[in-house]
């Protein structure tokens, strides 16, 4: 009886074959891996974007409704609140920039327009001062344009004097 000594093992082909496979597989891996990952990247740069548009909308709000007045300013407007104080929004190079007493604060780094609609001059009941009834924002978020507008509330007398002489 002829013993062989046999010893089964792999071939330079198979060698070859399974490093092709395996480069494939892994090339595989990695483009899922880097599409996935720039996915997450514009998912973060969309989410702080709408988190900076969430808190710029926040505090217009607060600081509009609880606005005295809404007078007329150079690319933008002011605000003159119940305690005297002033607010002033403006648009500085697609900025929305809010300035105070205390100093000046980016509220929101892309804004393409500032609308504002004024009272008619008789019935604001002012006669130097331009009163705005309306603002429109115009904020670019990835390209996108969302519109806010806010309106300004009057007290009941002057708002009965508006619609009376406007009308």
């Amino acid at each position: 009886m002829k013993k062989t000594n046999h010893i089964s093992s792999f071939t330079l082909i198979n060698v070859l074959v399974g490093m092709t496979i395996s480069s494939i597989l892994i090339s595989f891996v990695y483009t899922i891996y880097t599409n996935l990952s720039q996915i997450t990247i514009q998912y973060q740069k969309t989410h702080l974007h709408l988190n900076d548009y969430n808190l710029a909308i926040a505090d217009l709000n607060r600081n509009i409704e609880g606005a005295k007045t809404i007078i007329s300013y150079p690319k933008g407007f002011k605000i003159q609140t119940h305690n005297q104080d002033e607010i002033i929004y403006f648009k500085d190079n697609h900025h929305l920039i809010k300035k105070t007493k205390r100093g000046e604060t980016t509220i929101f780094k892309n804004i393409e327009q500032i609308k504002t609609l004024k009272y008619s001059p008789l019935s604001s009941g002012m006669d130097e001062l331009e009163l705005i009834h309306q603002v429109q924002i115009d904020f670019n978020i990835e390209g996108q344009i969302f519109s806010t507008y806010y309106f300004n509330n009057l007290d009941s007398r002057k708002k009965l004097n508006a619609l009376l002489i406007h009308d």
